[in-house]
């Protein structure tokens, strides 16, 4: 009965399944792969008893041939696991740029300081001063209120003798003041 569209083990496996059918077993689905001169084959076979109560009168086979489904199902796979390889190359790429984007903001942090601050003193820096009492300036204009502003020079450093750590001393007395 199915000479030619199977191979012998195919076509012994249906012939088992029938008898089984016409046995009382329930319904049931099979998927048989054989090979074959066009390359393989993949039928899926549905076997339905006919007839009432077990065992069966008769019994009906329905097979469809499904290779192109399952060749679509494989390159599926294949898409799948190159999607998925490439989605791991993003999470490491991402994780790699967050770890240099939080090294960028502290490389930012520490220039900004650099910027703002006396590299002797650690106080702001004359810029930043400048800065400041515009931006207050402008501030007043708006609330209307009244700025006010003192500057002192301090000549702290003459006070220590300069034969004795006056780079050291002076820094330390404007920072204390």
């Amino acid at each position: 009965v199915f000479e030619g569209l199977f191979d012998t083990r195919g076509s012994d496996i249906l012939a088992n399944a029938l008898k089984d059918a016409l046995l009382g077993q329930p319904s049931f689905s099979l998927e048989l792969c054989t090979a074959s001169i066009e390359g393989r084959k993949h039928v899926l076979v549905n076997v339905f008893g006919i007839g009432g109560d077990a065992p069966y009168a008769a019994a009906m086979i329905a097979c469809a041939d499904i290779t192109r489904l399952k060749a679509a199902e494989e390159t599926i796979r294949e898409q799948n696991s190159l999607l998925n390889e490439a989605m791991l190359e993003v999470n490491e790429n991402a994780a790699k740029l967050e770890i240099q984007q939080i090294e960028l903001e502290d490389m930012n942090e520490a220039l900004n300081r650099l910027a703002t601050t006396d590299g002797l003193t650690g106080l702001l820096n004359h810029r930043t001063m400048q800065f400041e009492l515009a931006a207050a300036v402008e501030r007043s204009k708006f609330s209307s209120s009244r700025i006010g502003f003192v500057l002192f020079d301090v000549e702290i450093l003459y006070v220590y003798p300069w034969a004795v750590t006056a780079r050291e001393l002076g820094p330390a007395a404007l920072v204390e003041m």
